[in-house]
């Protein structure tokens, strides 16, 4: 509807200045056009994308009533009259959008000043002159109809008071410009003390309003020197006309470059970005990409409604301080976040949301790893108590049985030994065979509490309680150890039983003539490699027993807070590889024991 409006008007004014066939008429024509099309084309082209932008309806409103600046070329008396004075309005009208200038406001006390300057100016030496003048001031760039023109329809007067000319006219005109130049120097202030975002937007504002000041000025002058100057007065009157439409692209050039800042400072913002960041590198990575140390980002903790800062420390709702601005990033309509800046970030909404989405989405994404993390580690130390829990469970199980119903059954086999040696016969025969049954009875269950836990483990460390049960192995078993460091009784163990239900696995896989090979390694980490050169399998967990075998490494070792690596194929053997990152104790000193079980292995290996 706007666009077909702006159309309209355009090919009107252009027809009804082309059809009063004064000279250069289709200049002035271009011109006219120029500046209808200027100002109502960005203004709607802004509003296609806010609809309810306050700075682009005024500048669409400003460019659909240049239109009427046609009318300087009718014939009619009252037509053109109150062309001459639209094109007094227009002239403030513009000056208030230069003041107002992005967000359609007077924000600031001087910018309220120096419109109330130019309305005062308006109201007591330009419109009351249009009461009493028998004819508008000529030459004017617009009007080309010279001696020709039409009398003043407003005119209440008689005649015209003699100080129009000589004191009012003048007087007004030198005023004007000491208020557009007023107004360059305080846009000129504003880019000084601007952030990068509005100091981009300003500039092409300021060089179009310089453009305006000085060829106002020298058509002031020249028409002064002589209103008759011919050519010379023409070119600078085109000048003139054109400053207007200029000022209106200098507002299109301006916020063009602010969305093309917004959009590479968002970009910038990204890749500047720490990896996982914190909350409050976030804000730091924000605030020196938008050029704002005040920057600050706080989020609201539902259902309770708290907020807090980037520390998470708890504070008060958000508000606006003098000089600063406050933008609401909200879901689903609900506010959840809020950024508080600089009011000169603030003629840019869409921008600030999108940023503050940014960086809420990177705090949230931050604190949920932060989140996972720590669950992560609590179920790690949960797992790790766990594991100890069990071993220490283990050790308690292999003592009692080691002290309490092993040493009864000692004391039994004893006892049935002496017994047997006070009978005969018959009877002695059948004691004695009490006492063998006794005797097997003690072997399953020293077995029994060595695969519960092998006291070996506990007294004399992993390589000899290794070495042991390679000798009892059902599959020839080879050790080999490098170092002689002590670890924590859970991670012992834990690589203990690995290497137990590796080589479990490989007697039950590796099939006929296999051997396994163990090797150690006790250095700051404590690393396992157990190798059978059986038949191997493949490793996808689906073979029921050597899928139940995996998992149960992968947990023993993951308690402990180590991995493991499970390599296999049909026909190649199997190689299992573990490492734990594990702080150890000093070696204690190998007993004759320990040195006796560990020489059959070591001879094994050749």
């Amino acid at each position: 509807m706007g666009a077909c409006a702006t159309g309209a008007l355009t090919v009107g004014a252009v027809a009804l200045t082309v059809a009063a066939g004064y000279p250069h008429a289709a200049v002035q024509a271009l011109l006219l056009a120029a500046a209808i099309m200027s100002s109502a084309g960005i203004g709607l082209i802004v509003l296609a994308r806010r609809p309810h932008d306050r700075f682009a309806r005024l500048l669409v409103a400003t460019g659909l009533a240049s239109s009427t600046i046609a009318l300087t070329q009718a014939a009619s008396p009252v037509a053109y009259s109150a062309s001459r004075i639209m094109l007094w309005l227009l002239e403030f009208a513009f000056l208030y959008l230069v003041l107002s200038f992005p967000s359609g406001r007077l924000g600031q006390a001087p910018e309220r000043r120096l419109f109330a300057l130019g309305a005062a100016l308006l109201l007591s030496l330009w419109i009351p002159t249009g009461l009493v003048v028998s004819q508008y001031p000529l030459p004017t760039p617009w009007v080309s109809c010279g001696a020709d023109c039409p009398s003043n329809a407003f005119q209440l007067t008689a005649s015209q008071p003699a100080v129009i000319d000589a004191l009012v006219r003048p007087l007004r005109e030198v005023l004007t410009l000491v208020l557009w130049f007023a107004v360059l120097a305080r846009l000129i202030a504003r880019v000084r003390g601007a952030g990068p975002l509005r100091r981009r937007t300003l500039i092409p504002v300021v060089a179009t309003v310089a453009l305006r000041s000085a060829v106002m000025c020298g058509w002031f002058i020249a028409r002064a020197i002589d209103p008759h100057a011919g050519e010379t007065l023409l070119a600078i009157g085109w000048l003139y006309m054109f400053s207007l439409p200029a000022i209106a692209i200098g507002f299109g050039t301006g916020l063009l470059l602010r969305r093309l800042y917004a959009a590479i400072a968002l970009r910038r913002f990204l890749i500047d970005l720490p990896p996982h960041p914190t909350p409050v590198q976030v804000r730091t990575t924000l605030a020196a990409t938008l050029q704002d140390p005040t920057l600050r980002i706080f989020s609201c903790e539902t259902p309770d409604g708290r907020w807090i800062d980037e520390d998470g420390a708890p504070v008060p709702a958000p508000q606006c301080a003098p000089g600063s601005a406050v933008t609401d990033i909200a879901i689903d309509g609900e506010r959840v976040a809020a950024i508080v800046h600089h009011e000169s970030l603030a003629q840019d909404r869409v921008m600030m949301r999108a940023a503050g989405t940014i960086a809420l989405t990177v705090i949230e994404n931050a604190q949920l790893v932060g989140r996972l993390r720590s669950s992560l580690h609590r179920l790690s130390e949960s797992r790790a108590r766990t594991a100890a829990v069990a071993d220490e469970t283990r050790r308690r199980i292999e003592r009692d049985l080691h002290d309490g119903a092993q040493q009864r059954l000692v004391a039994l086999r004893i006892r049935l030994s002496t017994e047997a040696e006070r009978l005969h016969g018959p009877d002695r025969q059948n004691v004695a065979a009490l006492g063998d049954d006794v005797e097997q009875t003690i072997d399953e269950l020293r077995r029994l509490a060595h695969g519960i836990y092998p006291s070996a483990l506990t007294d004399r460390g992993l390589a000899a309680a290794l070495s042991t049960a390679a000798l009892t192995a059902p599959i020839p078993t080879s050790v080999r150890t490098t170092g002689s460091k002590r670890y924590r009784p859970e991670v012992e163990s834990a690589v203990y039983f690995a290497c137990m239900e590796a080589m479990q696995n490989s007697a039950k896989h590796a099939g006929p003539g296999a051997h396994v090979e163990i090797s150690l390694r006790l250095d700051e980490s404590l690393e396992f490699e157990v190798r059978d050169d059986g038949a191997g399998f493949q490793v996808d967990g689906n073979d029921g027993a050597a899928g139940a075998g995996l998992t149960n490494l992968h947990d023993r070792l993951s308690a402990v807070g180590g991995r493991v690596v499970v390599e296999s194929a049909p026909g190649h053997g199997t190689r299992v590889t573990g490492a734990v990152p594990a702080a150890g104790r000093p070696a204690e000193p190998a007993t004759p024991d320990a040195i006796a079980l560990l020489a059959p292995a070591d001879a094994d290996m050749g």
